[in-house]
């Protein structure tokens, strides 16, 4: 791929979950992390500011994409900062192939959902440890998002604008103001969860901040 067109600057493939016993349990990764390939082929990254969709071993990229990347944020996952970085050199391209299985124990992040009622138990077992995990993710993720747009408006090299990374970043502050201190500031802001996310994860963030509430401090 990188021989085909010397302006990609990482490709990245599908993989499929398998258990400890090698038995597949998901046949596609991106089907898990709904990723819209098609955007993501016509260079419409938006989703890399919602969550990250490249596997760290799933991935392969030019040399010049870690030197841009160094240093790396403290609070930064290597692969979400990697396909940040990389949009700013060159293209992302996603292969659409599965080419590696990935094994998948107990739940950890990244891999196949649990089912609601298994998700049910686990929230009611420990609602402060996971609203408070909830609560981190959101304050992590802003505080990448501003460290990123920071760099690419000092550098000068935007695939995706600086505005619109702005306009996310007002969203995730208010979500944070909200899980802090107002409840009401959540509410206002509910048609924004469903500009961002789709429906039924706007409807879980929504539920989550509104939990989270009292739980973040």
């Amino acid at each position: 791929v990188f021989q085909m067109d010397s302006s990609i600057s990482m490709v990245f493939h599908d993989v499929c979950l398998v258990n400890n016993q090698m038995e597949i349990i998901a046949q596609s990764f991106w089907k898990i992390l709904r990723i819209d390939i098609e955007k993501i082929k016509n260079r419409h990254y938006e989703q890399l500011l919602v969550h990250n969709i490249v596997q760290g071993s799933a991935c392969a990229l030019r040399k010049d994409v870690f030197d841009v990347a160094c240093p790396f944020p403290t609070e930064a996952i290597h692969d979400e900062w990697l396909a940040l970085e990389a949009i700013t050199v060159g293209k992302l391209v996603p292969v659409s192939t599965v080419l590696m299985k990935y094994r998948q124990a107990e739940n950890i992040i990244g891999g196949t959902p649990l089912s609601f009622h298994k998700k049910i138990i686990k929230w009611t077992i420990n609602i402060h440890s996971s609203m408070q995990a909830h609560y981190n993710e959101v304050t992590r993720r802003n505080h990448i998002l501003k460290v990123y747009c920071d760099r690419i408006c000092k550098n000068k090299k935007q695939i995706l604008s600086s505005d619109v990374i702005s306009l996310y970043l007002s969203f995730l502050e208010a979500r944070i103001e909200g899980m802090n201190y107002n409840k009401l500031r959540i509410c206002m802001n509910l048609f924004l969860y469903f500009k961002y996310y789709k429906c039924d994860i706007a409807i879980k963030f929504f539920i989550k901040d509104l939990l989270s509430f009292g739980h973040s401090r």
